[in-house]
């Protein structure tokens, strides 16, 4: 592909955001040797997703966590801006602003900020990468996907190009929306018809795992479906009750 050509594949995207995103590994790993560099965004993403990266293999995944959320957020930030319609160029650095999850927010803050980027060398990655999605068919590329479904869609094939072993291990193969809901709207049915549990999925006796998460797209219709049925039983703390069901049972 040219390095000018107009982008509007996501698998083409996927795989471009990957090779650069292969480089900033790399670069990450040169400099995973000074331990200051990485020590405070290392503990901050422990505490975020609440493990810990021991041992040689711990320390390869967060630094290929690392990677992964700083691409993240920036296409995720780059999507946001083209849904809302916003004129003039996406710049990378921005991107902390349009951010909506608080997590991928705090982790992206503390990844981009006091000049650790320069130190890891990669400011001249997340440059191409600017300059990458300024060449993409916006219209053309988020039409291939329905509302929310952009990073998912192409989260699988540039973990594919990006890290295919890790890509098995976590599980990551997209799955359509439409099959999503009619699985887990299934799994609702079933647990009201087969089992006599009133509120299905609702119910706080359900608990909900999904070992094979990935994109997370089960655990998130999952939760629609609760939003749904809170919602339509006329409780005023329908929102409360989808926050505890994601804290407490569905994982």
């Amino acid at each position: 592909m040219s390095h000018r050509s107009t982008i509007s594949e996501p698998r083409d995207l996927a795989r471009l955001l990957a090779s650069y995103a292969r480089d900033a590994l790399q670069r990450v790993e040169e400099a995973a040797e000074e331990e200051d560099s990485l020590a405070t965004i290392r503990e901050a993403i422990e505490q975020a997703l609440g493990m810990s990266f021991e041992s040689e293999d711990g320390g390869r995944f967060f630094r290929s966590t690392l990677v992964q959320t700083l691409f993240y957020g920036v296409f995720a930030a780059w999507v946001l801006r083209a849904r809302a319609g916003k004129p003039g160029r996406f710049r990378w650095r921005e991107a902390v602003d349009e951010i909506q999850a608080p997590v991928l927010g705090l982790l992206f803050h503390e990844l981009t900020e006091r000049g650790r980027l320069r130190r890891l060398g990669l400011l001249e990655v997340l440059d191409w990468t600017e300059a990458a999605l300024d060449r993409v068919d916006r219209e053309a590329l988020l039409k291939r996907f329905s509302e929310g479904e952009a990073v998912q869609y192409v989260y699988e094939p540039f973990l594919e190009a990006f890290d295919p072993d890790l890509r098995k291990q976590l599980g990551v193969w997209y799955t359509p929306r439409e099959i999503v809901r009619y699985m887990v709207a299934r799994v609702d049915r079933a647990l009201r018809d087969d089992l006599g549990i009133d509120k299905g999925l609702a119910d706080e006796r359900v608990y909900v795992l999904d070992p094979c998460c990935g994109t997370g797209a089960f655990l998130v219709e999952t939760l629609r479906r609760i939003a749904e049925t809170e919602q339509a039983s006329g409780g005023a703390t329908w929102a409360e009750s989808v926050r505890q069901a994601a804290a407490t049972r569905v994982f």
